[in-house]
C-alpha cells in the first residue's frame, strides 16, 4: 500500500472512530432530552387546565352580571361575588405556576390586568343597581364595556391556551421522535463510510481530468488576444500568455516571480490597492487600471480578476487607452458646444436689454453687468463691472483680481466706458490667461453693443436718417439682422442673415418674412409680426425655412420704430438647435431623477420593513430562547443551593448572589426585547405601546411625561401603528438629548382619514431655520419614515418656547391622496 493511501485509510478509520463516539454523545443527550420534554409536557397540560378552568368561571361570571342587569336579583349579586373571588384564587394559581416562565409571566400579568377591570366594571353594576336602580345598572351594562373586557380576557386565555398547545404538539412531536435519532444515527454512519469511499474513488478520477483540464486551459490561454495574467494570493506572477507579453514589453522569464504591482502606476496604487481581500472572498473584481509598459510609459487597461479554484488569481486585461482618449475628446467637444450655448444666450439676452427705448442707461448698465458671469466658462467665480465716466456699476461680488478680461467703448459725447469680467479664484490656462478665445470674443461683441446702444440713444435720427446700424456693427452680431417696413419688404439684413437662409443679396430684398416659414409657422409668426407694430414689441420660437429646405429652429425678436412717421420692424434672430437639445436632455435627467427618487423611497421602506421584521425576531429569540436558558440555569443553581451543606454559608451566600444576578439578567433581558420589539404593539397595538414605553422613559429620564389618550378607539393598520411607535420613541430620545425639558405631553387622535401624533415638551427649544446646515439626522430620519407612509412631518419650535412634533399619516394609503409621491 502506497504513502497516499496509507494517509487515506488512516482518515476514514479516524472519520469512523469519531461517528461512533459522537453517536454516543448524541445518545445520552437524546435521553436527557426525552426526560426534559416529559416534565415539560406535565408542565403544559396543567397550564392548559387552569386556562381552561379559567375560561369557564370568567364566562360563570360574566353570565352573571348580565342576569343581575336584566332581572336585579340578589341570588345574582352572590354569584358575581362568588365567581370574582373564583377568578382572583385561580389567577393567583396559575401566576404561581407560571413564575419561572417569563413569557407566561407577562401574558399571565396582562390578562389579570383585564380580569381585574372586568371584576371593577361588575362592582360598577352592582353599586348602579343598588344606588340607582335595575335601570341604571341594566344602562351601564349595555354600554358594552363588560363585553369588551370580556373578549380581551378570553382573547389573552385563546392565544395562551394557543400557544401552549403548539407547545404540547411540539413537545409531544419531539419525545415522540427522540427515539428514532438514534437507529438515524447508526443509518448516517453506514452512509457516512459508504459515501467516504465513493469521495476517496472520485476524488482519484477526478485528479487525473483536472490535469488534462489544466493542459487545455492553457492552450487557451496561450491563443486568446486580451493580456491574461496568473498569480498567486499575493500578487506574484506565475504565468502570463504572449499577449501580455507582447502588450507590455517584457519576457516571460522577466515576469516570473515578479509581484504584479511593479506593472502597475504607483500612484494609482497609493489611492486605490488591488483588493486582495474582495478576490479570496470569491467576488470578480472589473474596474480601470494604469499599468505600465516596460520602456513607453502609461496604459490604461479594463481588468476583470478573480479566483481560480486552485486560490490563484486570473487577470484579464484589455488595452483601453485608444477608447479612453476618443471619450475624453467626445467630453471636450460637448462642453465646447455647450459654452457656445451660453455665450450665444448672453448676446442674446444683451440684445433684448439693449433694444428698449424706454429703459435709461443706468438700468441697461445693471441689467447687462447681471447677465455677464452667466456666460464665462466658470460662471460660479465670475463678477463684471462696467465703468462710464464716473459711474460704476458691478456685481454684488466683484472684487480687484489678477485674473481679467476688459474691451473698450466710447460714447458719441466722449465718455470712456470699459468692460470688465473678473475670475475671484485661479483657474487653469488657455488662450487668455484662464479665458478663452470665445470670451475675448464676447466681450467685445457686448462692448460693440454698448457703444452702438450709446449711439442710437445719443443719435437715434442721424442713424434713422442713414438707414439704421452700420454694416460692421449688424454683421458682427451672432445670430441673423433684418429691418422690415410695415408692408414686409426687407429694407436691410446682415451677412449672416443671407449665410443662414443660403439666399443671395438680390433673392431676399424681393422676398417676403413669410416665405421663411412654413405650416402653422406661417399664421403664428404673422401674428406676432403684426402684434409688434400694435404693441411695439414682440418675440417668437419657429423653424427657419432655408433655400435648400432645411428647418433651424430660430428665437425671433422684433421691436417697432418710427422713421418719418412711418413703422418699421428691428429684429434679430439666434439659432437655438443646442439650447433645445439641452431642454430635452434636461426632461429627460429630471424624469430620471423623479423616478429614481420614487424608487429611492420605495427601496427605503422595503428595508424599514425588513429591519423591523429583524427586530421583531432578535426580541423573541432572545425573550424565549435566552429568557427560558436562564429560567433553567436559576432552576438548577436553586437545585444546588438546596443540596449544599447548610452550615456552608459562603458558599450558600454565593448561589444566592448568583440568584439575583440571574433575576437581574432576566430583567435586562425583558427591557431589551421590550425596546428592540414591545409585546404590547403586535398584542393590544399602538395606544398601549406608546402608554407603556411613556412610562418607561419617564422612568428612565426622570422627565414628566403624559399621554393623553385618543377619545374613541383607531383601528390602524399594522405597517403604521409601527410607524407611529418609532417616530415616538425618537421624538423622546431627542428630547432627552438636545431639550433639557421638565415635561413632555403626547397624544393620538383621529382626523377624517388621518390619524395624528402629537408630542410637544416645555424644553429650551431651537431655531427650525437653522436646522439646514446641522446633521439633524433624527429630525431627518422622523420625517423620511413619515412620507414612506405617506404621512407628513412637521416640527414647530422656537428657542425657549419648547418643541412641538406633528405626525400625520392617512390609515388608508391606498386611497388617501396625501399617499400619492409626486
Amino acid at each position: 500500500m502506497s504513502r497516499p493511501q496509507e494517509k487515506t485509510f488512516g482518515i476514514g478509520i479516524t472519520l469512523v472512530i469519531a461517528a461512533i463516539i459522537t453517536i454516543a454523545i448524541f445518545s445520552y443527550r437524546q435521553t436527557r432530552k426525552v426526560n426534559f420534554v416529559t416534565a415539560r409536557i406535565d408542565y403544559t397540560r396543567n397550564v392548559l387546565s387552569q386556562l381552561s378552568d379559567l375560561y369557564t368561571t370568567v364566562i360563570e361570571h360574566a353570565g352573571s352580571a348580565r342576569n343581575y342587569s336584566l332581572n336585579g336579583k340578589e341570588e345574582d349579586i352572590s354569584r358575581m361575588q362568588s365567581t370574582a373571588s373564583a377568578l382572583l384564587l385561580k389567577l393567583g394559581a396559575l401566576k404561581n405556576l407560571v413564575q419561572n416562565n417569563p413569557g407566561q409571566q407577562t401574558r399571565t400579568d396582562s390578562l389579570a390586568k383585564y380580569i381585574i377591570k372586568r371584576i371593577e366594571f361588575s362592582n360598577q353594576i352592582i353599586t348602579a343597581g343598588k344606588n340607582k336602580g335595575i335601570a341604571a345598572a341594566s344602562e351601564l351594562y349595555q354600554t358594552g364595556a363588560g363585553r369588551d373586557y370580556n373578549n380581551l380576557v378570553l382573547s389573552f386565555i385563546q392565544k395562551m391556551q394557543g400557544a401552549e398547545l403548539v407547545t404540547l404538539r411540539q413537545d409531544e412531536q419531539k419525545n415522540a421522535t427522540s427515539i428514532k435519532h438514534l437507529g438515524n444515527y447508526l443509518l448516517g454512519l453506514f452512509i457516512f463510510i459508504l459515501v467516504l469511499i465513493l469521495i476517496i474513488i472520485q476524488k482519484s478520477r477526478l485528479d487525473k481530468e483536472l490535469r488534462k483540464s489544466e493542459e487545455r486551459y492553457k492552450v487557451l490561454i496561450e491563443q486568446a488576444s486580451d493580456a491574461i495574467m496568473i498569480t498567486d494570493h499575493r500578487g506574484n506572477f506565475s504565468d502570463v500568455n504572449t499577449s501580455f507579453c507582447n502588450e507590455f514589453g517584457y519576457t516571460k522569464d522577466e515576469l516570473m516571480g515578479l509581484n504584479v504591482s511593479k506593472v502597475m502606476d504607483p500612484e494609482q496604487l497609493r489611492t486605490d490597492p488591488i483588493r486582495f481581500d474582495l478576490l479570496l472572498a470569491g467576488q470578480t473584481i472589473s474596474r480601470e487600471r494604469r499599468m505600465m509598459h516596460k520602456n513607453s510609459g502609461i496604459i490604461e487597461v479594463e481588468a476583470n480578476v478573480k479566483m481560480l479554484p486552485d486560490g490563484r488569481m486570473l487577470a484579464i486585461a484589455r488595452n483601453i487607452t485608444e477608447r479612453k482618449k476618443n471619450a475624453e475628446e467626445k467630453e471636450r467637444v460637448r462642453y465646447l458646444l455647450n459654452e457656445r450655448v451660453k455665450e450665444l444666450t448672453t448676446l442674446y439676452r444683451a440684445g433684448q436689454i439693449l433694444q428698449s427705448e424706454y429703459k435709461s442707461p443706468e438700468l441697461v448698465l445693471k441689467e447687462i453687468i447681471s447677465i455677464l458671469p452667466d456666460g464665462w466658462q466658470y460662471p460660479g467665480i465670475a463678477a463684471a463691472r462696467i465703468t462710464l465716466g464716473e459711474s460704476s456699476f458691478a456685481t454684488p461680488n466683484f472684487a480687484e483680481s489678477p485674473y481679467r478680461q476688459y474691451a473698450r467703448f466710447q460714447t458719441p459725447d466722449g465718455q470712456a466706458g470699459i468692460v470688465e469680467v473678473v475670475y475671484l479664484e485661479e483657474r487653469p490656462a488657455e488662450n487668455e490667461g484662464p479665458f478663452l478665445a470665445e470670451e475675448r470674443n464676447l466681450i467685445n461683441m457686448i462692448s460693440e453693443m454698448l457703444r452702438i446702444f450709446f449711439v442710437r440713444k445719443g443719435a437715434s435720427d442721424l442713424l434713422l436718417k442713414e438707414k439704421n446700424l452700420s454694416e460692421s456693427v449688424i454683421n458682427s452680431l451672432p445670430g441673423i439682422f433684418y429691418f422690415v417696413d410695415y408692408t414686409g419688404r426687407f429694407i436691410r439684413w446682415n451677412k449672416r442673415f443671407e449665410t443662414v437662409s443660403g439666399y443671395s443679396a438680390d433673392e431676399i430684398s424681393k422676398m417676403r418674412p413669410m416665405a421663411f416659414f412654413e405650416d402653422d409657422d406661417k399664421a403664428y409668426v404673422k401674428n406676432r409680426i403684426a402684434e409688434v407694430f400694435q404693441k411695439g414689441l414682440s418675440d417668437a420660437e419657429a423653424l427657419f425655412l432655408t433655400k435648400d429646405k432645411r428647418k433651424i429652429p430660430y428665437y425671433f425678436t422684433g421691436a417697432s420704430v418710427e422713421i418719418g412717421g412711418i413703422p418699421y420692424l428691428l429684429g434679430t434672430g439666434i439659432d437655438i438647435t443646442e439650447r433645445r437639445k439641452a431642454e430635452e436632455e434636461l426632461r429627460v435627467s429630471r424624469e430620471n431623477l423623479k423616478r429614481s427618487y420614487e424608487e429611492i423611497r420605495l427601496l427605503a421602506s422595503n428595508i424599514e420593513n425588513i429591519r423591523e421584521e429583524e427586530k421583531i425576531k432578535i426580541a423573541r429569540e432572545i425573550h424565549d430562547e435566552l429568557g427560558q436558558q436562564l429560567t433553567g440555569l436559576k432552576m438548577d443553581v436553586a437545585w444546588l443551593g438546596k443540596k449544599l451543606d447548610p452550615k456552608d454559608t459562603l458558599l450558600a451566600k454565593k448561589i444566592k448572589d448568583i440568584l439575583s444576578l440571574l433575576d437581574e439578567t432576566v430583567k435586562s433581558i425583558r427591557r431589551i426585547a421590550s425596546e428592540l420589539r414591545p409585546g404590547l404593539l403586535d398584542d393590544l397595538g399602538l395606544v398601549a405601546a406608546i402608554e407603556w414605553h411613556s412610562q418607561e422613559f419617564q422612568k428612565r429620564s426622570g422627565i414628566k411625561t403624559r399621554f393623553i389618550l385618543p377619545v374613541k378607539d383607531i383601528v390602524i393598520p399594522p405597517a403604521v401603528s409601527t410607524g407611529l411607535f418609532r417616530i415616538f420613541q425618537e421624538s423622546l430620545t431627542n428630547i432627552a438629548r438636545h431639550a433639557e425639558a421638565g415635561e413632555i405631553v403626547a397624544s393620538l387622535e383621529q382626523a377624517e382619514l388621518d390619524v395624528i401624533l402629537k408630542v410637544s415638551d416645555n424644553g429650551k427649544g431651537f431655531d427650525t431655520n437653522g436646522t439646514g446646515d446641522k446633521k439633524t439626522l433624527g429630525l431627518l430620519g422622523m420625517k423620511e419614515r413619515a412620507m414612506m407612509m405617506g404621512g407628513k412631518f412637521e416640527i414647530i419650535s422656537e428657542a425657549g418656547n419648547g418643541t412641538t412634533v406633528i405626525v400625520s399619516v392617512p390609515l388608508i394609503p391606498d386611497q388617501h391622496p396625501k399617499n400619492k409621491i409626486t
